[in-house]
């Protein structure tokens, strides 16, 4: 049932639109970040901060360039991916946005889940059959598993060079010569590229399922994503932890991003978990602005008059809900979340304005 509602070309379109324009969106929120770590005070910033002795990290300017110099290591990466995980049909991490998901389990489409030979032609058969059923959901994960690469390889260099410069301040500031200084920045860098360490990994991994909305919900919610992966209530509600994963992410990205435990958590940590934290209000909160002009000037559409003989004269009129005017044309740009979530909202207030 969850791999028929995947199996229009459309919905990957889609996702694959939806991730690579939110991949690209982490590059002018991280320079945004990068000028709050710059210019904030370090009180503001954490209070931390103000504790002798303690570290300064920060955010650098060029952190957004390393972003982009990624993409080329990443997109090998994350064709790697792809290709083990439609083989194999499971994702590299165990989040996939396909919730039943059986873990080591036999494939409930399976000549050994009927218990049948598999060297039986109806072993055969049925192998094939089961593989067939899948491949809309093989296809998803991979495309996810692609942008998963693509995301750790950009995030692990930027955490990878944020470490080296930090090295590298603490160096100078006990006195060592600056070629020393230099050296000891550059060793400290190839050792990580070499042995990433498991919290550069965890940051890194955490941020590529952020970025796919395949990451861990806060407890409340995965509560209640375990209520709806009861197979009855599944038929009702096939996805539930993307549509709130993405949920998050724009609420994150709003004025009302205080109403995000994950938000609180980041600002209260303070340094640079803070700065990224007011980024995103920053520039969520801009974008929300920018559309809602457009939306004034009639470029983008919401959802519409509530009436329905003004809904209908809308609709005659050439205009459609939740869409984007192309010369004289209208293209809906639902279902490119989280991006189109933003459009949609902006578009809805600005008519109710």
């Amino acid at each position: 049932y969850i791999n028929g509602l995947l199996s229009s070309p459309v919905s990957h379109a889609k996702n694959i639109f939806g991730n690579a324009m939110f991949g690209v969106y982490q590059i002018p929120e991280r320079l945004i970040a990068s000028f709050y770590s710059n210019t904030l005070p370090q009180g503001v910033r954490s209070w931390n901060a103000l504790l002798p002795g303690s570290a300064s990290d920060k955010i650098a300017y060029d952190e957004a360039l390393t972003l982009v110099q990624s993409l080329r290591n990443g997109i090998m990466e994350g064709f790697d991916l792809a290709s083990t995980a439609f083989k194999k049909n499971q994702p590299s991490d165990l989040m996939s946005k396909i919730e039943a998901q059986r873990g080591t389990e036999l494939p409930p489409i399976s000549s050994a889940a009927f218990g049948i030979e598999q060297d039986k032609w109806l072993g055969k058969a049925i192998d094939y059959y089961g593989t067939a059923v899948t491949l809309p959901g093989r296809a998803l994960m991979a495309e996810d598993e692609f942008f998963k690469g693509v995301l750790y390889r950009m995030e692990m260099n930027t955490q990878i060079t944020r470490r080296g410069k930090s090295v590298y301040r603490e160096a100078i500031d006990s006195g060592m010569p600056e070629a020393d200084a230099m050296a000891k920045s550059e060793a400290e860098v190839l050792n990580l590229f070499q042995n990433p360490p498991r919290d550069l990994d965890e940051a890194a991994t955490l941020f590529a399922q952020k970025g796919t909305f395949t990451a861990d919900l806060p407890p409340a919610l995965k509560q209640l994503q375990q209520t709806f992966n009861s197979p009855i209530l599944k038929v009702v509600v096939p996805f539930f932890k993307t549509p709130a994963n993405i949920g998050l992410q724009v609420i994150e990205r709003t004025p009302f991003a205080p109403l995000s435990s994950q938000w609180r958590e980041e600002i209260a940590k303070g340094g640079v978990y803070r700065d990224m934290a007011l980024a995103k209000v920053t520039l969520g909160s801009a974008m929300l602005a920018t559309y809602a002009a457009l939306a004034a000037e009639g470029k983008i559409t919401g959802r519409g008059p509530e009436r329905k003989a003004d809904r209908d004269a809308l609709l005659r009129d050439g205009k459609t809900p939740y869409s984007i005017k192309i010369g004289d044309s209208y293209y809906s740009y639902g279902g490119m979340e989280p991006m189109s979530a933003f459009m949609a909202i902006a578009a809805d207030y600005a008519e109710y304005a």
